[in-house]
């Protein structure tokens, strides 16, 4: 359904690069998550979104975002930078706060030919996934109570979902 969509990362001092290709989704983003859990956890400083080949974020990745910019509460500078975001993909980050916790170039970033390397969600059982979704969207609720209202339901669901999974 979105095999054109991909994330592919590069490590460059103690920054991860990532340029998003096509819609930034829960079915290419818990991979992401990991892989930057990880490197925040063993020293590394920022997390560069590049969003110019982005088509689109669904909820679920910008969690993920949410997730990583809140991960160091003693940080100095944003943890996560976004570069070359359409308007389109600006409004949808401010929509849900994260424009509070992330830097955001608005100008647009040249950024130099580097060798990338793609991550992909394997396959991932039906229930981890659940959880992970889950946990992404009380990111979001987390960094703007507004977002309760949105995405309430959509965890009293999965909790239930899970619940009777279990």
């Amino acid at each position: 359904m979105f095999s054109d969509s991909h994330i592919d990362i590069a490590l460059c001092g103690r920054a991860m690069y990532a340029r998003i290709t096509g819609l930034a989704n829960m079915n290419n983003c818990m991979t992401f998550q990991d892989f930057s859990t990880v490197l925040l956890e063993s020293g590394y400083e920022r997390v560069i979104v590049d969003l110019a080949r982005c088509t689109g974020m669904d909820s679920t990745f910008l969690g993920v975002l949410a997730g990583m910019a809140t991960h160091i509460e003693e940080r100095k500078a944003p943890l996560v930078v976004i570069v070359n975001a359409s308007p389109s993909n600006l409004e949808t980050l401010d929509d849900v706060g994260l424009t509070s916790f992330v830097e955001v170039h608005k100008e647009a970033v040249d950024i130099p030919e580097i060798e990338t390397y793609r991550i992909d969600d394997d396959t991932v059982p039906d229930m981890d996934r659940v959880e992970f979704i889950k946990e992404c969207h009380e990111k979001l609720i987390c960094i703007d109570e507004r977002n309760q209202q949105k995405f309430g339901p959509l965890i009293q669901a999965m909790a239930a979902e899970l619940a009777r999974k279990k």
